[in-house]
């Protein structure tokens, strides 16, 4: 049923934490368009190609998409006005901190300069939190598709900010040609290094890509998280360890791999105990936010206004912030309810 106006109110203003958004997934086609004739490089050509890629409805076809919108970033001054747009996007739905994942190596590799883009990044960032933006943190994810010494690549990257704003390491991509076990080294590397670890797994794979991520890579958040069976080992693994579930209910939507949100497994997860947050993934790819995932829980499986701000706080609990950081945004969150 629809939620009434106040009550949608209500939840636009709810203090929010997010966990698993890329920061190249805010591009949409509108800022594409932007950007390219910005830089000299649109054409009519590009733009019918680029609208068309658009129109994906698979998961194969997204990453195709997904690579054709990196191949467009030239400068890194680029990557100011992506931040840009991403925290004003974000805060305006209430967004107070966001774990926002990048691939770096896949600009750096084309020889765009890295500290560049990590200066362009920061000053976003810096002007985005003066103006009571949110609170922006990074998590490093290395693209399985091209192997183990790309993932490296990508983590020594992290180890090499300037910014300080790196704080996990992640791994994303084609997970069925590129399982979990093959990067185990990187894994460790990763964690002697201080850095926190997440992964995407049983998003287009079953469940033993989960197992992979867990006991392999010693991942402590998951994302996307499909097709755990209920009180089977791999759900008892990930219970027992307290692996935190970082779930996108419409991008799995989107990109093909669940085929009604009416099956999208957020609300039983959190019956049987899971840690889990909501999130949006790629939201200029995916037509959503944050917020149209928090309407959607309370339109379509009845979550209440407590129980949002009850999510909003797990997911606090569940990012990768220090304790003291912790306890800021819940004074934060817990005062807003007041």
């Amino acid at each position: 049923m629809p939620v009434a106006p106040a009550l949608a109110q209500s939840i636009r203003a709810l203090p929010k934490v997010e966990l698993h958004v890329h920061l190249e997934g805010f591009v949409d086609l509108s800022f594409w368009r932007a950007m390219t004739q910005a830089q000299g490089t649109w054409t009519e050509q590009r733009d019918l190609e680029m609208a068309q890629k658009f129109g994906f409805q698979s998961f194969p076809l997204f990453l195709k998409c997904f690579g054709a919108v990196i191949f467009s970033f030239m400068t890194p001054g680029d990557f100011y006005l992506l931040t840009q747009k991403a925290l004003a996007d974000l805060k305006s739905q209430g967004v107070v901190y966001g774990e926002l994942m990048f691939t770096p190596a896949f600009f750096v590799d084309r020889g765009i300069n890295f500290p560049e883009i990590m200066a362009e990044i920061d000053r976003a960032a810096k002007e985005a939190e003066r103006e009571g933006g949110p609170k922006l943190a990074l998590i490093f994810d290395g693209a399985r598709n091209f192997g183990t010494q790309a993932v490296q690549h990508c983590f020594d990257l992290a180890a090499a900010d300037p910014t300080g704003r790196v704080i996990g390491v992640g791994l994303g991509g084609d997970e069925v040609h590129f399982p979990a076990q093959d990067f185990v080294a990187q894994f460790a590397w990763a964690k002697a290094q201080g850095f926190r670890l997440t992964c995407h797994a049983g998003e287009a794979a079953g469940e033993d890509s989960i197992a992979q991520a867990v006991e392999l890579l010693g991942a402590e958040r998951i994302g996307h998280a499909l097709g755990l069976t209920p009180g089977g080992p791999v759900e008892e693994l990930v219970l027992s360890k307290g692996v935190a579930l970082d779930l996108c209910p419409h991008s799995n939507l989107t990109t093909g791999v669940l085929a009604d949100l009416n099956r999208h497994p957020f609300l039983a997860y959190r019956q049987r105990g899971h840690k889990v947050s909501l999130n949006s993934d790629d939201p200029g790819f995916f037509k959503t936010s944050l917020l149209k995932e928090y309407l959607w829980a309370a339109e379509s499986l009845g979550l209440t206004l407590e129980d949002l701000t009850a999510l909003s706080l797990a997911a606090l609990d569940q990012s990768f912030l220090a304790a003291p950081e912790k306890r800021r945004f819940q004074e934060k969150l817990t005062s807003a309810q007041l």
